[in-house]
């Protein structure tokens, strides 16, 4: 707690992050939300001017740990007439491999060109949501996750698409339970990007508030 309170400022990412400072007892006036700063980045910036070659174009992709229901979700998925990636690497159902990214170019251009995402990853789901215009569903493992309070849920929560968060305990998800989740993605691109600069501004005026950027060097 002292060690913590001699800092001028201390930054958190998530709901979690917060209450533990708070548990320690590190004084509030040291305390402000600074969202990912994968959030603050303009992937696109880094790309050539030219269009990426896609190789994912109609493919749903899956990123999630848990092998028995990434391997559930890629048949329900095929079921439903869609092709599958594994982001988290190995051989999709279509024969496809995760390697075949060679560049950043690509990179980009993959997660473009997806036409939904499964994840339980947070900086997966960020990578989406910035540069994707489709329905991103998360996971959150209760096994893993307990007391409810993975990143990606406080994430999901920030930007009001929590009802994209589906809580994991080995429930069945087959077709229909999939459908009813992307059924529920009614936002435009236009509006995933609205909401996520109002999250890069708080971030961006925590950082103003803080003044670090007037200290002396």
């Amino acid at each position: 707690k002292n060690h913590l309170n001699d800092f001028k400022m201390l930054f958190y990412r998530d709901k979690t992050t917060e209450e533990v400072f708070r548990e320690i007892g590190v004084s509030d006036d040291k305390l402000s939300f600074l969202p990912d700063p994968s959030l603050l980045i303009d992937f696109g910036a880094f790309c050539s001017k030219g269009r990426a070659k896609t190789l994912f174009t109609k493919y749903a992709a899956i990123a999630v740990g848990n092998r028995n229901l990434s391997s559930t979700l890629q048949d329900e998925l095929l079921k439903m007439g869609y092709k599958t990636i594994n982001l988290l690497g190995g051989e999709a159902q279509e024969g496809l491999l995760i390697n075949q990214i060679d560049d950043f170019d690509s990179y980009v251009q993959m997660f473009r060109s997806f036409e939904l995402l499964i994840t339980d990853r947070f900086h997966g789901s960020i990578k989406g949501l910035v540069l994707g215009d489709y329905p991103i569903v998360g996971i959150e493992d209760e096994a893993v996750y307990p007391n409810q309070n993975s990143k990606l849920r406080d994430l999901f929560s920030r930007l009001d698409i929590d009802k994209m968060l589906i809580r994991y305990n080995h429930q069945m998800l087959n077709v229909e339970s999939i459908n009813q989740y992307l059924n529920q993605w009614i936002w435009s691109k236009a509006e995933i990007q609205h909401r996520l600069n109002n999250l890069r501004l708080t971030g961006y005026e925590s950082l103003r508030n803080s003044g670090i950027f007037n200290a002396q060097a």
